[in-house]
């Protein structure tokens, strides 16, 4: 047998991701193995690096450095950073593997038709599954891995973020759960029951499993869509923890989606509705979406210009859970309206809320879009809000959805009792 390839050559080559395969001549393979290291490395020196530092730290500024948050960035980063690191390992191999097989004899794809062509025929399977596993890993290992790091730390209700900072405590928590009787009466009943759960859960599933095997294919039985109902209970059990998940995720005061991300995007679409940072003040949160847009110099007198219009210059200092729903809501229009945007986004802002908050705050609105002149692109199932709101009114059918008649110049040509009919 003529050896071609030296495998061992391969695999030092693949310490640069890629090269091991350009070596056993897969070009394309190879190039998308490096341009996936060049990305990472991109990545991990911009942004993983610093979030996996302050992983470390779990911040530094008390009432400013969210623990929490960096806690769940930086497991978010990490398990990139692992997923990264297990590609590295598999790239190696696969150098190693694929000059064995050369010098075998054995026929690898180096073209990429020929690689689309292997994929299709040998790993189309395991394509559809990749994005399983990418939820998977995001809805369950990701919740489960942060999780498992708050309990190596002291968060407990003396210790809350972001009004102190959180700290690594080691398996502190985990030996006091045997030394101290509070903590160790909770936790054996929790463990007990846990233990029962797991087993009950793991093993009832193949007893009914059989059972209903058994039993739903006797001719005398009736019911049998009952027992298969029976024999999936088990399988309810990840779908509940999933729904914990989410409702952890999407909760209003620390939930990553309301507290994170829909911040995140009002920087750069500001939407009109409550969501405001719970521990920052009225005034910062203002100030939150005008980072980089306004000179230091300006943006002081800028804010209060625009909370003078709505009548809180004297709640500035408050935060959000002393502000009745109203005035949320309030602070929620002069902040859509401070951001330097010509357009604004509305979208059923005064849901919720009762006659005469609803009437004070479309009368706040009128003042400050008087003043701004802004384009407003307004949606609601309110007629008279968008009567008192609107210069033009554009009515949409039902399903299939499309534009049944648009209103110009409503209030000079009388035209709200005629908008008012359609509804009635």
């Amino acid at each position: 047998m003529t050896t071609e390839q030296n495998p061992k050559k391969a695999m030092w080559l693949s310490l640069i991701p890629g090269l091991g395969q350009i070596y056993n001549k897969q070009k394309t393979k190879g190039y998308i193995f490096l341009a996936v290291t060049v990305l990472f490395l991109a990545y991990f020196l911009g942004i993983g690096v610093g979030e996996l530092s302050k992983l470390v730290t779990l911040g530094t500024v008390r009432g400013q450095d969210n623990s929490l948050f960096i806690l769940i960035r930086g497991a978010f980063h990490l398990i990139i950073t692992i997923v990264y690191f297990l590609f590295y390992a598999l790239n190696i191999k696969d150098a190693g593997t694929v000059a064995k097989r050369i010098n075998n004899g054995i026929a690898v794809p180096k073209t990429g038709k020929e690689m689309v062509q292997a994929i299709y025929e040998n790993g189309f399977p395991y394509l559809l599954i990749i994005p399983s596993y990418i939820a998977m890993t995001f809805a369950i290992i990701f919740p489960v891995l942060v999780t498992l790091m708050i309990a190596f730390t002291n968060y407990d209700f003396k210790h809350t973020a972001p009004t102190t900072l959180l700290d690594w405590i080691g398996f502190q928590n985990f030996t006091n759960m045997w030394t101290l009787s509070t903590f160790r009466s909770a936790f054996t009943s929790v463990l007990g029951w846990t233990l029962i759960w797991a087993l009950a859960a793991s093993t009832l599933q193949i007893v009914l499993g059989i059972l209903t095997a058994i039993v739903a294919n006797q001719p005398f039985v009736k019911g049998k869509r009952i027992f298969g109902v029976i024999f999936l209970l088990p399988w309810a059990v990840p779908a509940f923890i999933t729904i914990l998940t989410f409702s952890n995720m999407f909760n209003d005061s620390v939930g990553a989606i309301n507290t994170q991300v829909l911040p995140l995007l009002s920087k750069v679409l500001p939407f009109l509705d409550g969501a405001l940072i719970p521990w920052k003040t009225v005034y910062e949160n203002i100030e939150y979406v005008l980072k980089d847009k306004i000179s230091k110099d300006n943006i002081k007198e800028h804010i209060e210009k625009y909370l003078k219009m709505v009548n809180l210059l004297d709640y500035r200092d408050e935060y959000p859970q002393h502000l009745s729903g109203g005035m949320k809501r309030r602070v929620g229009i002069a902040r859509a309206f401070v951001y330097p945007s010509n357009y604004l986004f509305m979208d059923e802002p005064f849901e919720f809320l009762d006659i005469k908050t609803k009437q004070e705050i479309i009368e706040y609105f009128k003042i400050l879009q008087e003043k701004e002149k802004k384009t407003v692109l307004f949606i609601t199932h309110d007629i008279e809000s968008a009567l008192k709101i609107g210069d033009k009114i554009i009515i949409f059918s039902s399903k299939p959805t499309k534009v049944k008649k648009i209103f110009e110049n409503i209030s000079d040509n009388g035209l709200e009792d005629e908008i008012r009919k359609i509804f009635l």
